[in-house]
C-alpha cells in the first residue's frame, strides 16, 4: 500500500538556502532508529522540512509527547537536509 499525503493538512515543502539532501538511509544511521515507512514517504514526496499552514494532529497514544486525549500536534515536520532545519541537527 503506497502512502497518500492528505491535501487538507496544507503542506508545502521548506527548502532553506544551502540546503542539500541527505540520504534516508544516513538519517537512519545517525539516529540510530527506522524511519515508520509513512515518515519515508512523505520525504520522497516533499524532499525537505515540511511546514504545515493549519493545525494538524495525529493520534500517538504511546508519544511521551502526546496530551491528555492521546493526540500529538504537527506544524514542522524536519526533513532530509544538512540544514538547520534538517532531522539529524535537531535531533
Amino acid at each position: 500500500m503506497t502512502f497518500q499525503f492528505d491535501p487538507s493538512f496544507d503542506a508545502e515543502s521548506l527548502h532553506m538556502p544551502g540546503d542539500s539532501l541527505i540520504e534516508l538511509d544516513q538519517i537512519e544511521s545517525s539516529l540510530r532508529i527506522l524511519l515508520p515507512s509513512e515518515l519515508r514517504d512523505l520525504f520522497i514526496e516533499f524532499g525537505s522540512a515540511i511546514v504545515f499552514n493549519k493545525d494538524v494532529e495525529f493520534p500517538a497514544e504511546k508519544c511521551a509527547y502526546s496530551d491528555d486525549s492521546g493526540r500529538i500536534g504537527v506544524s514542522v515536520i524536519y526533513g532530509p537536509v544538512g540544514g538547520s532545519l534538517g532531522i539529524i541537527l535537531i535531533n
